[in-house]
C-alpha cells in the first residue's frame, strides 16, 4: 500500500491511497487528469471511492469529474449542495460519525472545526481509514485543533481526540506563527481567519505530543502554506518532538504505508 501525493496546499488537494488492486481517492481539489492517472498507474478501475472532507474548492472543486465518471463519491450534505452534486447517482451522503466500507477500506468520518471566509461554520471532517494493508490512517486538515465539540453542564467544551493504533497519520501543519505575525502583505482580518481555521505548527506540535504514537510508523505534514510556513522547519521540529519519521507533502511525493 503506498500514499501518493498529487497536491496538497490552497492550490489544491489530493492524495491517492492504492495498492495493486484498489485505491481510495482522498480530497478532490485537483482535476481528474493525467497526473492522477499515471499515479494510478492508469488503472482507474481499481478506484473504490472518492472521499472530501469539506466544501472549499481546494478539496472539492472538481469531485464532480469523478462522481459524473461514475465513481462513488463521498461527502457531507453541504458539500453535495454547494458543489451542486445533487441528482449524480454515484453520490452519497455521509455523516461524522458513521463508517462505511468501500472494498478493503474502512471510513470513519469524524467532525472537526472550521470556517468559510465569511465567518460561518463549515461542516468539515477528518478520516480514520483502516485497511489490512496499511493499517490506520488518521487524515485531518483545515482546523484550529484537532478536537471534538462536546456540550456539558458547564457549556460547550472542545476535547481532544486520540485514536489509538494509528500506523500513519497525516496532519495539517499549515502555517508558522511567527512567519505569519511579521507579514505586512496579508491583512489583520485574513490572519485572524486563518488562525481559525487552519492549524499552526504550534498546535500541530501539540497534537503530535498528545496523541498515541506506539503504533506509528511515520508522520505526513499537509496543506502547507506556500507563504506562511517553512516546511524543512516543521519536518525538523516535529521529527524532534516525536522521534518519529516526517515528511512534508509536496506533489509527486510517495510513501510506503505497507505494514505488512
Amino acid at each position: 500500500m503506498t500514499l501518493t501525493v498529487i497536491g496538497s496546499g490552497s492550490s489544491g488537494n489530493c492524495y491517492l491511497l492504492q495498492n495493486e488492486e484498489e485505491a481510495l481517492v482522498i480530497e478532490a481539489g485537483l482535476p481528474f487528469d493525467q497526473t492522477v492517472k499515471a499515479a494510478l498507474g492508469w488503472n482507474t478501475d481499481k478506484i473504490k471511492a472518492i472521499i472530501v472532507s469539506h466544501r472549499h474548492d481546494d478539496h472539492a472543486k472538481f469531485a464532480w469529474q469523478y462522481a459524473e465518471a461514475g465513481y462513488l463519491t463521498f461527502a457531507q450534505k453541504d458539500t453535495i449542495e454547494s458543489c451542486h452534486l445533487n441528482g449524480i447517482y454515484s453520490v452519497k451522503g455521509m455523516q461524522p460519525g458513521h463508517g462505511f466500507k468501500v472494498g478493503g477500506f474502512s471510513v470513519l468520518p469524524y467532525p472537526l472545526n472550521h470556517y468559510n471566509t465569511d465567518g460561518t461554520k463549515c461542516p468539515t471532517v477528518g478520516f480514520l481509514i483502516t485497511h489490512t494493508d496499511c493499517g490506520r490512517v488518521c487524515f485531518f486538515t483545515d482546523c484550529e485543533s484537532f478536537t471534538r465539540e462536546v456540550m456539558t453542564d458547564d457549556g460547550l467544551r472542545y476535547i481532544p481526540y486520540d485514536f489509538p493504533n494509528v500506523s500513519h497519520w497525516m496532519m495539517e501543519c499549515n502555517y508558522d506563527n511567527a512567519i505569519i505575525n511579521r507579514s505586512k502583505h496579508i491583512p489583520d482580518y485574513v490572519k485572524d481567519r486563518i488562525k481559525h481555521s487552519h492549524m499552526s505548527l504550534t498546535n500541530t506540535l501539540k497534537v503530535a505530543r498528545h496523541v498515541d504514537l506506539t503504533s506509528t510508523r511515520e508522520i505526513l505534514l499537509i496543506h502547507i502554506s506556500d507563504g506562511n510556513a517553512d516546511d524543512r522547519k516543521f519536518v525538523r521540529e516535529i521529527r524532534a518532538a516525536t522521534g518519529k519519521r516526517c515528511y512534508a507533502a509536496h506533489p509527486g511525493l510517495v510513501i510506503d504505508y505497507s505494514i505488512r
